[in-house]
């Protein structure tokens, strides 16, 4: 039951040590004879070859594997995020779809609220928006900006904005 431990530790490797272990047999069996009777493993790496051939191959493999596995990982986080963020979008409610579509209108990722506006407290809660800076404009008035995810999903979505409510525009 002792091999069944080994393989455990050999299944607990990350993909630098796998990668290192794949370098090292593909460089053993793919160097030169000259380079490898200098270095004096002529004698290993001919009575070990079959071995390091294997150890090359299934290194090789498991080190795609990982590879797939978190380019996987890193693509259903991105799906799983865009969805989310369409969702957060969609579940706005008028007056906050109001705020949004002013960025939009004019084209332009910051806008100046009152600190006390409830409406751009909310947004900024909601981590749509963000204030850049402690710095007000005029007493309590700062500038709101809109994050790039949002800018960039509202542009390209620009029907996630329907629904919202007329307002002026001399809040931008």
């Amino acid at each position: 039951m002792d091999w069944i431990g080994k393989i455990k530790d050999l299944l607990d490797l990350g993909a630098k040590q796998v990668f290192i272990v794949a370098l090292a047999a593909w460089v053993l069996l793919l160097l030169p004879n000259s380079v490898v009777e200098t270095l004096g493993l002529a004698s290993l790496r001919d009575q070990y070859r079959p071995v390091v051939g294997v150890v090359a191959l299934v290194a090789t493999s498991w080190l795609a594997a990982i590879l797939l596995y978190d380019a996987g990982a890193w693509i259903r986080k991105r799906f799983r995020f865009g969805r989310a963020t369409r969702r957060l979008l969609e579940s706005l409610s008028p007056v906050e779809k109001s705020y949004l579509k002013k960025f939009m209108s004019h084209k332009t990722r910051t806008a100046t609220f009152s600190l006390s506006d409830g409406v751009a407290r909310g947004l900024v809660a909601k981590r749509i928006l963000y204030i850049p800076s402690n710095l007000s404009r005029d007493k309590d008035y700062f500038d709101y900006n809109l994050h790039t995810w949002a800018y960039k999903m509202l542009k390209e979505n620009p029907w996630l904005l329907s629904g919202a409510v007329r307002q002026d525009d001399d809040d931008l």
